[in-house]
């Protein structure tokens, strides 16, 4: 007989409920293991804690963004029930406009938070920066254009929100070991191999 004690929260019936269910299922009665391996037991009680806690971590994360808010009274006209809700359309606006002045700011104010707490939040769920999602996703869409269009290379910095050809050209060869103009010059080269080895296969047939 091994005595177990549990500190319970009061106000998570939900998850203490589920946690009996699971206790008596194994055929635990109260407090009391019996005839249940002992890591059995362990694992219940782990399982149990490990939902505690991130139920508690979501709810003091939902309070962080309604503090947020409500320090910055001129912001938040974009409501989110989680900060990941609030990250995740942060994610999918900067995809979407490249060229527009995607700082920390900017962002932070569109969907009611203080640009510090953003960064924190972003950088936590993203694995990365910010600035470096944003950097990120602007070379890799300047990349495709270089690769799919003849545009100028200058209106394709511009197009991704580049406002400086000279940093363009240092991020761009940063992540590709090439400059944009070696890039295109490389994809145009393996399009006309590609092209003419497709030719002389329809020619054999």
């Amino acid at each position: 007989m091994v005595a177990i004690n549990l500190i319970v929260m009061d106000d998570d019936s939900e998850l203490y409920d589920e946690f009996c269910k699971r206790m008596n299922s194994g055929g635990i009665g109260d407090s009391q293991v019996d005839g249940i391996a002992v890591e059995q037991v362990f694992n219940l009680v782990n399982d149990y804690a490990v939902k505690l806690v991130s139920k508690e971590q979501e709810k003091d994360e939902i309070e962080d963004l309604k503090g947020a808010k409500a320090d910055n009274p001129r912001l938040g006209h974009l409501e989110f029930d989680t900060p990941e809700a609030a990250v995740s359309y942060v994610r999918t606006y900067i995809r979407q406009h490249l060229d527009d002045d995607l700082d920390a700011t900017s962002l932070a104010e569109m969907v009611g938070l203080h640009p510090s707490y953003l960064s924190g939040m972003f950088s936590r769920m993203e694995g990365i920066t910010l600035h470096q999602y944003v950097l990120k996703n602007r070379v890799d869409k300047a990349a495709y254009l270089l690769e799919t269009e003849l545009t100028p290379i200058g209106d394709i910095a511009e197009r991704v929100g580049f406002r400086s050809i000279s940093h363009f050209i240092k991020a761009f060869k940063k992540r590709y070991f090439l400059t944009p103009k070696q890039y295109r010059k490389e994809k145009m080269e393996a399009l006309r191999v590609r092209r003419k080895a497709k030719e002389r296969r329809n020619h054999d047939f």
